[in-house]
């Protein structure tokens, strides 16, 4: 097992640089923020892999939420209403004659929203239609 994670490690030297730059800061500072300035408080007992998993976890659920409101908006005028949402997907439901241009705005949408949050990656949506939802 710690071969495996040895190798994990030297694959992925600036994330783990990272990790540890992330935890020294936040213990210093006393909180961890997502990348729209949302905190957490860090305290002695708070652990490490929560401190790093608020950022990444929260700066998602941050993106996420932008995603659906540029997509509400979007929506508006259209055959088509946000149904559900299940983790990091829109369910969207749609008559058949606008379901193409619903799945690309909500493909917009949501790399839009995770744009404006400058992340340095691109984060790449992937929108599928169904006959159901259920």
């Amino acid at each position: 097992m710690q071969g495996f994670v040895d190798t994990y490690i030297r694959s992925f030297p600036d994330l783990f640089k990272w990790r540890k730059k992330t935890v020294r800061e936040s213990r210093v500072n006393g909180y961890v923020a997502t990348r729209m300035g949302r905190r957490m408080v860090v305290t002695n007992s708070t652990e490490n892999n929560s401190i790093i998993n608020f950022p990444v976890q929260g700066t998602g659920s941050d993106g996420f939420k932008i995603a659906l409101l540029l997509l509400d908006k979007k929506l508006l005028n259209l055959d088509a209403q946000i149904v559900h949402i299940l983790h990091d997907e829109i369910i969207v439901e749609a008559k058949e004659e606008v379901a193409e241009k619903v799945a690309g705005l909500v493909k917009k949408c949501m790399e839009k929203a995770f744009e404006q949050l400058k992340l340095g990656v691109p984060m790449m949506a992937d929108p599928k239609k169904r006959d159901t939802w259920g």
